[in-house]
Protein backbone atom coordinates (compact mmCIF):
# COMPACT_ATOMS: atom_id res chain seq x y z
CA UNK A 1 0.00 0.00 0.00
CA UNK A 2 3.03 2.29 0.27
CA UNK A 3 2.69 3.38 -3.37
CA UNK A 4 0.40 5.41 -5.65
CA UNK A 5 -2.37 3.51 -7.47
CA UNK A 6 -3.62 4.18 -10.99
CA UNK A 7 -7.43 4.22 -10.82
CA UNK A 8 -9.82 2.36 -13.08
CA UNK A 9 -12.93 4.51 -13.06
CA UNK A 10 -16.57 3.97 -13.97
CA UNK A 11 -18.36 6.07 -16.60
CA UNK A 12 -22.06 6.72 -16.01
CA UNK A 13 -24.30 7.12 -19.06
CA UNK A 14 -27.05 9.55 -18.05
CA UNK A 15 -29.21 10.86 -20.90
CA UNK A 16 -27.83 14.43 -20.69
CA UNK A 17 -24.23 13.36 -21.36
CA UNK A 18 -22.30 14.22 -24.52
CA UNK A 19 -22.46 11.82 -27.48
CA UNK A 20 -20.57 10.81 -30.60
CA UNK A 21 -18.01 13.41 -31.77
CA UNK A 22 -18.92 15.68 -28.81
CA UNK A 23 -18.30 12.92 -26.23
CA UNK A 24 -15.67 14.49 -23.99
CA UNK A 25 -14.98 11.76 -21.43
CA UNK A 26 -13.93 9.10 -23.97
CA UNK A 27 -11.67 11.64 -25.70
CA UNK A 28 -10.10 12.51 -22.36
CA UNK A 29 -9.52 8.91 -21.29
CA UNK A 30 -8.70 7.41 -24.69
CA UNK A 31 -11.64 5.02 -24.66
CA UNK A 32 -13.58 4.17 -27.84
CA UNK A 33 -16.81 6.08 -28.44
CA UNK A 34 -19.90 3.94 -28.88
CA UNK A 35 -22.46 5.47 -31.28
CA UNK A 36 -25.25 7.47 -29.62
CA UNK A 37 -24.17 6.52 -26.08
CA UNK A 38 -24.29 9.53 -23.68
CA UNK A 39 -21.09 9.86 -21.63
CA UNK A 40 -22.14 11.92 -18.61
CA UNK A 41 -19.89 11.34 -15.59
CA UNK A 42 -16.63 9.64 -14.65
CA UNK A 43 -16.35 8.90 -10.92
CA UNK A 44 -13.05 8.87 -9.03
CA UNK A 45 -13.30 7.70 -5.45
CA UNK A 46 -14.81 5.11 -3.15
CA UNK A 47 -18.54 5.78 -3.38
CA UNK A 48 -20.24 2.34 -3.42
CA UNK A 49 -22.44 3.28 -6.38
CA UNK A 50 -19.41 3.37 -8.70
CA UNK A 51 -16.20 2.82 -6.77
CA UNK A 52 -12.88 3.12 -8.57
CA UNK A 53 -10.82 -0.07 -8.83
CA UNK A 54 -7.12 -0.49 -8.04
CA UNK A 55 -4.54 -3.24 -8.55
CA UNK A 56 -3.34 -4.45 -5.16
CA UNK A 57 -1.48 -7.67 -4.25
CA UNK A 58 -1.63 -8.76 -7.91
CA UNK A 59 -5.42 -8.61 -8.18
CA UNK A 60 -8.05 -5.95 -8.71
CA UNK A 61 -10.07 -4.66 -5.78
CA UNK A 62 -12.67 -1.88 -5.48
CA UNK A 63 -11.17 1.18 -3.82
CA UNK A 64 -13.97 1.36 -1.25
CA UNK A 65 -13.12 -2.18 -0.13
CA UNK A 66 -9.38 -1.44 -0.02
CA UNK A 67 -10.01 1.68 2.10
CA UNK A 68 -12.42 -0.18 4.38
CA UNK A 69 -9.83 -2.88 5.06
CA UNK A 70 -6.89 -0.47 5.47
CA UNK A 71 -8.30 2.88 6.68
CA UNK A 72 -5.18 4.25 8.38
CA UNK A 73 -2.86 3.44 5.47
CA UNK A 74 -5.16 4.94 2.85
CA UNK A 75 -6.77 7.79 4.80
CA UNK A 76 -4.32 8.66 7.56
CA UNK A 77 -5.16 8.61 11.25
CA UNK A 78 -6.91 11.98 11.54
CA UNK A 79 -8.99 11.49 8.39
CA UNK A 80 -10.01 7.95 9.37
CA UNK A 81 -10.91 9.16 12.86
CA UNK A 82 -13.08 11.99 11.54
CA UNK A 83 -14.72 10.34 8.52
CA UNK A 84 -14.58 6.60 9.14
CA UNK A 85 -13.56 3.90 6.68
CA UNK A 86 -14.27 5.76 3.44
CA UNK A 87 -12.88 8.65 1.44
CA UNK A 88 -14.66 11.82 2.59
CA UNK A 89 -14.86 13.18 -0.96
CA UNK A 90 -15.99 12.14 -4.45
CA UNK A 91 -14.23 13.51 -7.55
CA UNK A 92 -15.92 13.55 -10.96
CA UNK A 93 -15.55 14.58 -14.57
CA UNK A 94 -18.99 15.76 -15.72
CA UNK A 95 -19.87 16.36 -19.38
CA UNK A 96 -23.27 17.92 -20.15
CA UNK A 97 -24.77 18.41 -23.59
CA UNK A 98 -28.16 19.47 -22.22
CA UNK A 99 -29.40 20.84 -18.90
CA UNK A 100 -29.39 18.73 -15.77
CA UNK A 101 -32.30 19.00 -13.36
CA UNK A 102 -32.64 22.07 -11.16
CA UNK A 103 -31.64 20.72 -7.77
CA UNK A 104 -30.36 21.48 -4.29
CA UNK A 105 -28.45 19.43 -1.74
CA UNK A 106 -29.35 18.94 1.93
CA UNK A 107 -27.09 19.84 4.83
CA UNK A 108 -25.87 17.15 7.22
CA UNK A 109 -28.89 17.07 9.54
CA UNK A 110 -31.37 17.32 6.66
CA UNK A 111 -29.62 14.48 4.81
CA UNK A 112 -29.95 12.24 7.86
CA UNK A 113 -33.69 12.89 8.13
CA UNK A 114 -34.28 12.40 4.40
CA UNK A 115 -32.31 9.14 4.37
CA UNK A 116 -34.34 7.74 7.25
CA UNK A 117 -37.65 8.83 5.69
CA UNK A 118 -36.99 8.03 2.00
CA UNK A 119 -33.97 5.70 1.73
CA UNK A 120 -34.97 4.73 -1.81
CA UNK A 121 -34.55 8.36 -2.94
CA UNK A 122 -31.76 9.50 -0.60
CA UNK A 123 -29.25 6.63 -0.52
CA UNK A 124 -26.99 7.92 2.27
CA UNK A 125 -27.12 10.25 5.26
CA UNK A 126 -24.29 12.55 4.16
CA UNK A 127 -24.49 16.14 2.97
CA UNK A 128 -23.21 17.13 -0.47
CA UNK A 129 -21.44 20.49 -0.68
CA UNK A 130 -19.66 20.67 -4.02
CA UNK A 131 -17.16 22.60 -6.11
CA UNK A 132 -17.56 22.91 -9.89
CA UNK A 133 -14.41 23.70 -11.90
CA UNK A 134 -14.84 24.46 -15.60
CA UNK A 135 -12.59 22.47 -17.93
CA UNK A 136 -13.38 24.30 -21.17
CA UNK A 137 -16.26 26.49 -19.99
CA UNK A 138 -19.58 26.00 -18.21
CA UNK A 139 -23.01 27.55 -18.54
CA UNK A 140 -25.12 27.12 -15.41
CA UNK A 141 -28.02 28.43 -13.36
CA UNK A 142 -26.87 29.01 -9.77
CA UNK A 143 -28.69 30.64 -6.87
CA UNK A 144 -31.56 33.12 -6.86
CA UNK A 145 -31.08 36.32 -8.80
CA UNK A 146 -30.59 39.65 -6.97
CA UNK A 147 -33.77 40.96 -5.41
CA UNK A 148 -34.26 43.84 -7.85
CA UNK A 149 -34.11 41.37 -10.78
CA UNK A 150 -36.67 39.08 -9.13
CA UNK A 151 -38.98 42.05 -8.59
CA UNK A 152 -38.52 43.14 -12.21
CA UNK A 153 -39.51 39.65 -13.44
CA UNK A 154 -42.66 39.65 -11.31
CA UNK A 155 -43.63 43.14 -12.46
CA UNK A 156 -42.94 42.67 -16.19
CA UNK A 157 -43.89 39.03 -16.85
CA UNK A 158 -47.70 38.96 -16.54
CA UNK A 159 -47.89 35.15 -16.49
CA UNK A 160 -45.99 35.05 -13.20
CA UNK A 161 -48.13 37.59 -11.31
CA UNK A 162 -50.25 34.81 -9.69
CA UNK A 163 -47.11 33.78 -7.80
CA UNK A 164 -47.11 37.04 -5.82
CA UNK A 165 -48.75 36.46 -2.42
CA UNK A 166 -51.63 38.78 -1.49
CA UNK A 167 -50.60 42.08 0.13
CA UNK A 168 -46.91 41.38 -0.56
CA UNK A 169 -44.94 44.67 -0.87
CA UNK A 170 -43.01 44.99 -4.12
CA UNK A 171 -39.55 45.36 -2.58
CA UNK A 172 -39.91 43.12 0.45
CA UNK A 173 -36.64 41.40 1.38
CA UNK A 174 -38.61 38.24 2.17
CA UNK A 175 -40.20 38.26 -1.27
CA UNK A 176 -38.32 35.37 -2.91
CA UNK A 177 -39.37 32.59 -0.54
CA UNK A 178 -43.16 33.03 -0.77
CA UNK A 179 -42.95 33.40 -4.56
CA UNK A 180 -40.97 30.18 -4.99
CA UNK A 181 -43.18 28.34 -2.50
CA UNK A 182 -46.25 29.49 -4.47
CA UNK A 183 -44.68 27.99 -7.60
CA UNK A 184 -43.84 24.69 -5.88
CA UNK A 185 -47.32 24.49 -4.36
CA UNK A 186 -48.86 24.95 -7.81
CA UNK A 187 -46.72 22.11 -9.08
CA UNK A 188 -47.80 19.80 -6.28
CA UNK A 189 -51.48 20.74 -5.96
CA UNK A 190 -52.64 22.58 -9.10
CA UNK A 191 -50.62 21.34 -12.09
CA UNK A 192 -53.27 22.59 -14.56
CA UNK A 193 -52.87 26.17 -13.32
CA UNK A 194 -49.11 25.79 -13.68
CA UNK A 195 -49.58 24.41 -17.18
CA UNK A 196 -51.70 27.40 -18.20
CA UNK A 197 -49.03 29.72 -16.83
CA UNK A 198 -46.31 27.95 -18.83
CA UNK A 199 -48.36 27.83 -22.07
CA UNK A 200 -49.20 31.51 -21.83
CA UNK A 201 -45.54 32.43 -21.20
CA UNK A 202 -44.49 30.28 -24.14
CA UNK A 203 -46.90 32.00 -26.54
CA UNK A 204 -45.83 35.48 -25.45
CA UNK A 205 -42.08 34.72 -25.53
CA UNK A 206 -42.31 33.19 -29.02
CA UNK A 207 -43.81 36.46 -30.25
CA UNK A 208 -40.67 38.25 -29.00
CA UNK A 209 -38.32 36.04 -31.05
CA UNK A 210 -35.54 36.46 -32.11
CA UNK A 211 -34.78 39.08 -29.44
CA UNK A 212 -34.74 36.73 -26.47
CA UNK A 213 -32.74 36.79 -23.25
CA UNK A 214 -30.64 33.81 -22.19
CA UNK A 215 -33.40 32.71 -19.83
CA UNK A 216 -36.10 33.03 -22.50
CA UNK A 217 -34.06 31.09 -25.08
CA UNK A 218 -33.44 28.33 -22.54
CA UNK A 219 -37.15 28.23 -21.68
CA UNK A 220 -38.16 27.80 -25.35
CA UNK A 221 -35.62 25.02 -25.94
CA UNK A 222 -36.59 23.16 -22.77
CA UNK A 223 -40.31 23.50 -23.48
CA UNK A 224 -39.78 21.17 -26.45
CA UNK A 225 -38.51 18.53 -24.00
CA UNK A 226 -40.80 19.15 -21.02
CA UNK A 227 -44.32 19.33 -22.44
CA UNK A 228 -45.89 18.54 -19.07
CA UNK A 229 -46.22 21.23 -16.34
CA UNK A 230 -42.68 21.14 -14.93
CA UNK A 231 -42.01 23.87 -12.31
CA UNK A 232 -38.43 24.16 -13.53
CA UNK A 233 -39.69 25.94 -16.65
CA UNK A 234 -40.75 28.84 -14.42
CA UNK A 235 -38.12 28.49 -11.70
CA UNK A 236 -35.26 28.92 -14.20
CA UNK A 237 -36.24 32.60 -14.71
CA UNK A 238 -35.45 33.34 -11.05
CA UNK A 239 -31.94 31.84 -11.09
CA UNK A 240 -28.64 33.54 -11.97
CA UNK A 241 -27.22 32.86 -15.43
CA UNK A 242 -23.56 31.98 -14.82
CA UNK A 243 -20.77 31.51 -17.37
CA UNK A 244 -17.46 30.06 -16.18
CA UNK A 245 -14.29 30.31 -18.25
CA UNK A 246 -11.73 27.46 -18.25
CA UNK A 247 -10.45 26.69 -14.73
CA UNK A 248 -12.84 29.12 -13.04
CA UNK A 249 -14.82 27.56 -10.21
CA UNK A 250 -17.86 28.08 -8.00
CA UNK A 251 -18.65 26.52 -4.62
CA UNK A 252 -22.21 25.32 -3.97
CA UNK A 253 -23.22 25.12 -0.34
CA UNK A 254 -26.27 23.26 0.97
CA UNK A 255 -29.62 24.52 -0.23
CA UNK A 256 -28.40 26.52 -3.23
CA UNK A 257 -30.60 25.78 -6.29
CA UNK A 258 -28.56 25.08 -9.40
CA UNK A 259 -28.56 23.38 -12.77
CA UNK A 260 -25.63 22.82 -15.10
CA UNK A 261 -26.77 23.76 -18.60
CA UNK A 262 -23.84 22.84 -20.83
CA UNK A 263 -20.11 22.22 -20.54
CA UNK A 264 -17.36 19.97 -19.25
CA UNK A 265 -16.35 20.32 -15.61
CA UNK A 266 -14.51 18.75 -12.75
CA UNK A 267 -16.79 18.33 -9.76
CA UNK A 268 -15.67 17.65 -6.22
CA UNK A 269 -18.10 17.00 -3.40
CA UNK A 270 -18.58 15.26 -0.10
CA UNK A 271 -18.95 11.51 -0.61
CA UNK A 272 -22.69 11.51 -1.24
CA UNK A 273 -25.23 11.03 -4.02
CA UNK A 274 -28.11 12.93 -2.37
CA UNK A 275 -30.09 15.22 -4.69
CA UNK A 276 -33.40 17.01 -4.01
CA UNK A 277 -34.82 17.87 -7.42
CA UNK A 278 -36.83 21.00 -8.12
CA UNK A 279 -37.64 20.64 -11.80
CA UNK A 280 -36.54 19.94 -15.38
CA UNK A 281 -36.69 16.24 -14.67
CA UNK A 282 -39.06 13.29 -14.99
CA UNK A 283 -37.55 11.89 -11.79
CA UNK A 284 -38.87 12.06 -8.23
CA UNK A 285 -39.53 15.62 -6.99
CA UNK A 286 -39.87 15.96 -3.22
CA UNK A 287 -41.60 19.34 -3.04
CA UNK A 288 -42.12 19.51 0.73
CA UNK A 289 -38.49 18.62 1.47
CA UNK A 290 -37.28 21.04 -1.18
CA UNK A 291 -39.15 23.97 0.39
CA UNK A 292 -37.43 23.23 3.69
CA UNK A 293 -33.87 22.88 2.41
CA UNK A 294 -33.74 25.68 -0.21
CA UNK A 295 -31.58 28.69 0.51
CA UNK A 296 -33.64 31.69 -0.59
CA UNK A 297 -30.78 34.17 -0.23
CA UNK A 298 -30.56 36.27 -3.41
CA UNK A 299 -27.39 37.37 -5.18
CA UNK A 300 -24.61 36.18 -7.47
CA UNK A 301 -22.31 33.35 -6.36
CA UNK A 302 -18.62 34.05 -5.91
CA UNK A 303 -16.48 32.86 -8.83
CA UNK A 304 -12.89 31.77 -8.15
CA UNK A 305 -10.29 32.49 -10.84
CA UNK A 306 -6.74 31.05 -10.59
CA UNK A 307 -3.99 33.60 -11.31
CA UNK A 308 -2.55 33.06 -14.82
CA UNK A 309 0.52 30.82 -14.86
CA UNK A 310 0.55 30.19 -11.10
CA UNK A 311 2.16 26.78 -10.53
CA UNK A 312 -0.25 25.72 -7.78
CA UNK A 313 -3.61 27.20 -6.85
CA UNK A 314 -5.96 26.04 -4.07
CA UNK A 315 -9.64 26.74 -4.68
CA UNK A 316 -11.25 28.08 -1.47
CA UNK A 317 -13.41 25.44 0.19
CA UNK A 318 -15.16 26.02 3.54
CA UNK A 319 -15.80 22.32 4.29
CA UNK A 320 -13.45 19.70 5.80
CA UNK A 321 -14.28 16.94 3.31
CA UNK A 322 -12.26 18.29 0.38
CA UNK A 323 -9.85 20.86 -0.97
CA UNK A 324 -9.27 21.14 -4.74
CA UNK A 325 -6.05 22.35 -6.35
CA UNK A 326 -4.86 23.09 -9.87
CA UNK A 327 -1.25 22.24 -10.68
CA UNK A 328 0.54 23.54 -13.77
CA UNK A 329 3.75 21.64 -14.46
CA UNK A 330 6.72 22.51 -16.60
CA UNK A 331 9.79 20.29 -16.79
CA UNK A 332 10.75 21.31 -13.25
CA UNK A 333 10.06 18.60 -10.61
CA UNK A 334 7.04 19.27 -8.39
CA UNK A 335 6.74 17.71 -4.94
CA UNK A 336 3.42 16.55 -3.49
CA UNK A 337 3.37 15.93 0.27
CA UNK A 338 0.33 14.00 1.46
CA UNK A 339 0.54 15.36 5.04
CA UNK A 340 -0.97 12.07 6.27
CA UNK A 341 -4.04 12.49 4.05
CA UNK A 342 -5.17 10.78 0.82
CA UNK A 343 -4.81 12.55 -2.53
CA UNK A 344 -6.56 11.83 -5.83
CA UNK A 345 -5.28 13.64 -8.89
CA UNK A 346 -6.17 13.55 -12.57
CA UNK A 347 -3.94 14.55 -15.48
CA UNK A 348 -6.02 16.75 -17.78
CA UNK A 349 -3.36 17.86 -20.27
CA UNK A 350 0.05 16.46 -21.16
CA UNK A 351 1.67 13.53 -19.40
CA UNK A 352 3.78 13.11 -16.26
CA UNK A 353 5.95 10.64 -14.43
CA UNK A 354 5.28 10.16 -10.72
CA UNK A 355 8.17 9.02 -8.50
CA UNK A 356 8.08 7.78 -4.89
CA UNK A 357 10.19 5.91 -2.39
CA UNK A 358 9.28 3.09 -0.05
CA UNK A 359 10.99 0.30 1.84
CA UNK A 360 12.06 -1.39 -1.42
CA UNK A 361 13.66 1.68 -2.97
CA UNK A 362 12.74 4.33 -5.52
CA UNK A 363 9.97 3.68 -8.05
CA UNK A 364 8.20 5.59 -10.81
CA UNK A 365 5.38 5.18 -13.30
CA UNK A 366 3.87 7.28 -16.10
CA UNK A 367 0.47 8.99 -15.81
CA UNK A 368 -1.09 9.89 -19.15
CA UNK A 369 -3.74 12.43 -20.07
CA UNK A 370 -7.08 11.28 -18.67
CA UNK A 371 -5.55 8.95 -16.09
CA UNK A 372 -6.11 9.48 -12.39
CA UNK A 373 -4.03 8.30 -9.46
CA UNK A 374 -4.73 7.69 -5.78
CA UNK A 375 -1.88 8.52 -3.39
CA UNK A 376 -2.54 6.89 0.01
CA UNK A 377 -1.72 8.81 3.17
CA UNK A 378 1.05 6.33 4.00
CA UNK A 379 3.02 7.63 0.99
CA UNK A 380 4.60 10.70 2.53
CA UNK A 381 5.83 12.36 -0.65
CA UNK A 382 5.83 11.95 -4.41
CA UNK A 383 7.59 13.89 -7.17
CA UNK A 384 5.79 14.83 -10.37
CA UNK A 385 7.77 15.45 -13.55
CA UNK A 386 6.11 16.60 -16.79
CA UNK A 387 7.28 15.29 -20.12
CA UNK A 388 6.92 18.84 -21.48
CA UNK A 389 4.06 20.64 -19.74
CA UNK A 390 1.02 19.27 -17.96
CA UNK A 391 -2.14 20.34 -16.14
CA UNK A 392 -3.38 18.36 -13.16
CA UNK A 393 -6.17 18.78 -10.64
CA UNK A 394 -5.86 17.25 -7.16
CA UNK A 395 -8.26 16.68 -4.27
CA UNK A 396 -7.42 15.98 -0.65
CA UNK A 397 -9.40 16.35 2.62
CA UNK A 398 -9.50 19.93 3.87
CA UNK A 399 -8.87 19.04 7.50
Amino acid sequence: MNKPFILENTILNYHWGTKNEQAYIPRLTGRPVEPDVPYAELWMGSHPKASSVIQMHNHKIPLNEAVRQNPVEFLGRSCARQFGRALPFLFKVLSASQPLSIQAHPDKSQAGRLHRKYPEHYPDSNHKPEMAIAIDGLTALIGFRPLHEVCMILETVPEFSPLIPPKQPVYDLNRIRPVIESLLNLSAGQPERLNRMIRSAEERIKRLSPKLSNHESLFISLRQIYTEPDPGLVLLFFLNWIQLDPHQAVFLKAGVPHAYIKGNILECMANSDNVVRAGLTPKFRDIESLKKILSYEPGLPEIYTPPPGKESYDYPSPVPEFKCSRILLSQKPYRVSTEDKPVIMICMEGGIRITWQNESGEHSCPVSRGQSVMIPAVVKQTVLQAEDSATLFAVTPGI
